[in-house]
């Protein structure tokens, strides 16, 4: 299946290159393959220069694209080169990444997609692993391998977290197929930790677990998670771990259709900080119990402010319903994914 993400807007000047992702699904225990695709994509004319600006550091509307414009260097002058939406609050209710390797529920297979990039001595190869919530940043995966930075592989299942904790499942074979995967998963890394430079992996805070009776929700999700790295991070293998997206309490692309995408609608459709974050992310207590070569890495700042979570940053609604990223927003987080990656890997 092709997928073509396109930024859309207005008079043509300046280009955008998107990355365009085709994946086709593999015979059962190979990887599929991601064709990583140029798209062109006509953008509005950056303002000329002023006499202001002039002698200040050039920045583009390229740059200011998302999670660019949070950039604390570049806030002002994007403020400026931004002022509609680059993608309609319809495009982005379904702007996800369709990938043959993101399992559905009741799937306990070990599927991969991988990077069209083909592994190769002097650049890092990475492993990201979990559930939806790790699906939303293939796209910056995507454009950090078309641009020579890594290559990956993915192993990813719907409602399943790469824990030993169990969710909440309609069926009980639902809720054992995500054991199944997790314990496959985690057996693999340590059987092939030699293929790769790091894990990375993010989790939904707010899933419906499993709980036993007397045990709090956070502490089992806790313990799981811990579990479930473990014996990963006894390889040595260095984990990155993404803090989790907030999580809006209204339909934020219906408000930001309803004000026809008005540049003040992105923030007053969006949500207050401390209600967008009012799950406590296990993951964070994970990485804190956890021993070995593990870090956290949080894209708060590029998706809120300190205060408020606005609905649409940059031109790009952030969220694609009430926790999910939008795949064209995930991307433009590709240069604080590489940021944080760097270190572990030695760059």
């Amino acid at each position: 299946m092709r997928l073509a993400h396109v930024l859309v807007a207005g008079a043509a000047a300046l280009t955008l290159t998107v990355t365009g992702c085709a994946l086709s699904p593999s015979k059962p225990g190979a990887p599929s393959r991601a064709a990583v695709t140029p798209v062109a994509v006509a953008t509005t004319a950056s303002p000329t220069t002023t006499a202001a600006t002039a002698t200040a550091p050039s920045v583009t509307r390229a740059q200011c694209l998302g999670a660019g414009s949070m950039v604390r260097a570049r806030q002002a002058t994007c403020a400026r080169l931004i002022r509609t939406l680059v993608l309609s609050p319809a495009a982005a209710a379904r702007d996800w990444t369709t990938a043959p390797c993101f399992l559905k529920r009741g799937d306990s297979r070990l599927v991969a997609c991988r990077s069209v990039q083909e592994p190769r001595a002097g650049v890092p190869r990475v492993l990201l692993l979990g559930d939806s919530h790790a699906r939303m940043y293939l796209r910056a995966f995507d454009r950090l391998a078309a641009e020579g930075k890594l290559t990956y592989d993915a192993y990813l299942k719907g409602g399943c977290q790469w824990s030993y904790a169990l969710p909440k499942e309609h069926t009980r074979a639902a809720e054992a197929s995500c054991a199944t995967w997790a314990h496959r998963v985690t057996a693999y890394v340590r059987k092939h930790a030699g293929r790769y430079d790091a894990v990375v992996t993010s989790a939904f805070a707010a899933e419906v677990m499993k709980t036993p009776r007397g045990e709090s929700r956070l502490t089992y999700m806790t313990n799981g998670l811990v579990s479930a790295w473990k014996p990963v991070l006894r390889t040595g293998i260095p984990v990155i771990v993404i803090r989790d997206a907030p999580h809006p309490v209204t339909e934020r692309n219906t408000c930001l259709a309803r004000h026809h995408g008005s540049t003040a609608s992105w923030t007053s459709c969006g949500t207050p900080r401390a209600k967008a974050f009012r799950y406590t992310d296990p993951q964070i207590a994970a990485v804190k119990h956890s021993q070995g070569h593990i870090r956290l890495l949080s894209f708060t700042r590029y998706v809120c402010t300190t205060t408020w979570c606005p609905a649409a940053i940059g031109g790009i609604p952030v969220s694609r319903d009430n926790h999910h990223l939008t795949a064209t927003y995930a991307q433009t987080l590709a240069p604080q994914l590489w940021a944080g990656l760097a270190p572990a890997l030695g760059r």
